[in-house]
């Protein structure tokens, strides 16, 4: 099955020029020059990475890719961009949970890196999405268990499982 990716730019000739870069390779691109307009093709695609730039009219990137982890969690994020912020950065890392930061310009043979460690690192990925999905809310301990060794189980104020080991 091809892996498809999703470029999010306001700048078409970018989008284009990606596109092209990355022709020959085992990708089914699309595009989109809008974060609101990417979030519907989301929903109407099975997309395997986005590839993200912050600069962008309306909502930004690193809230857009905020976005897709909530709505989309499987879909593995990437910040390709030129002009962030440390702040812009750290949104992206800490909320939207970004697999990789990219710095334009990048050389196609460096973006095609990054986006086959991030399908190289989906299955991981959809494993523990696995686990936590099968946590009882009402009984998260229920994870020792299944899984023995296990020492402590908690949940954050946002929900989050935090499993804490003696390794």
């Amino acid at each position: 099955m091809t892996a498809k990716i999703l470029f999010v730019d306001d700048d078409r000739e970018l989008l284009e020029s990606l596109r092209d870069a990355l022709r020959k390779k085992p990708y089914d691109i699309l595009t989109s020059d809008a974060a609101g307009r990417a979030l519907e093709m989301l929903g109407m695609h099975d997309i395997d990475v986005v590839v993200s730039d912050e600069r962008m009219p309306g909502l930004v990137g690193s809230e857009f890719l905020t976005q897709v982890r909530v709505r989309f969690p499987r879909v593995v994020r990437i910040l390709l961009t030129g002009h962030a912020s440390v702040e812009a950065i750290g949104r992206a890392v800490n909320e939207g949970q970004i697999f990789r930061y990219l710095a334009k310009p990048i050389e196609p043979a460096l973006l095609d890196e990054a986006i086959q460690a991030a399908l190289a690192h989906r299955p991981a990925k959809a494993s523990s999405d696995a686990v936590v999905a099968s946590v009882d809310p009402a009984d998260p301990y229920g994870l020792e268990a299944r899984y023995p060794g296990i020492t402590q189980v908690s949940r954050t104020d946002t929900g989050s499982i935090v499993i804490e080991d003696d390794f």
